[in-house]
Order: C-alpha cells, then sequence, then structure tokens
C-alpha cells in the first residue's frame, strides 16, 4: 500500500545517508493534513522509525526552490 512504499523511501534515505535521527517534514494536502492516511502513515513511521523525528516545515516549498536556485547561480 502506499503508506509501506513512503515508509520504505524514507528507511532506504535514513540507511544512505548513516542518519537515523534525521528530520522529516511532509509537504503536499494528502500527507500535510489530518486525515486517514496521514495518521496511518505517521503511525507506521513511529512505529519502524522510531527515532526519525516529524516537524513542521519552516517555509513553504517554493523557498527552498528559490534558496536552491539562488546556490546554483
Amino acid at each position: 500500500e502506499e503508506t509501506d512504499e513512503l515508509l520504505l523511501h524514507i528507511m532506504a534515505m535514513s540507511k544512505k545517508l548513516n542518519d537515523k535521527f534525521m528530520k522529516v517534514v511532509f509537504i503536499g494536502g494528502t500527507i500535510a493534513t489530518d486525515n486517514y492516511y496521514s495518521k496511518m502513515f505517521k503511525e507506521k513511521l513511529t512505529k519502524f522509525l522510531p527515532e526519525i523525528q516529524i516537524q513542521q516545515a519552516e517555509y513553504p516549498p517554493e523557498i527552498g526552490a528559490v534558496i536552491l536556485a539562488k546556490q546554483s547561480t
């Protein structure tokens, strides 16, 4: 199911970065709002990766895009 796929992505990223204690921010309507799908995913994330921290985004995604664009020039 979709939540399992997303969990596998985060597990792979954590392993690749060798960072057990990384922070995860949810962006997007389906995952960032309070609904059945996001609750199920958060439960799985805390069950299988309890060291991962879920936090609120400091800025909207557009700001991150601007920062990355400025850094590449």
